[in-house]
């Protein structure tokens, strides 16, 4: 049987929250133009030969996780 103190129930709320900042930082601007160029114009290779379907979708996947988001915001 698994019990949860209140150190858990801390560490829990703590994960939490930062998950939460994380999401919240998202909609601040980045900084990085590479990588908002790359964002904005993601939906052009669309249908191109170069490019596959399935890179496009885990190249998609990629830049809407928050976590590679906060990476590159803290990245010099």
């Amino acid at each position: 049987m698994v019990r949860f103190g209140k150190k858990e129930t801390t560490d829990k709320r703590q994960l939490l929250a930062s998950m939460n900042s994380m999401h919240y930082d998202s909609s601040k601007q980045i900084d990085n133009a590479a990588f908002q160029h790359v964002r904005d114009n993601l939906t052009d290779l669309n249908g191109r030969t170069e490019a596959n379907e399935t890179d496009l979708v885990f190249l998609q996947g990629i830049l809407a996780n928050p976590a590679v988001t906060q990476l590159i915001k803290v990245s010099p």
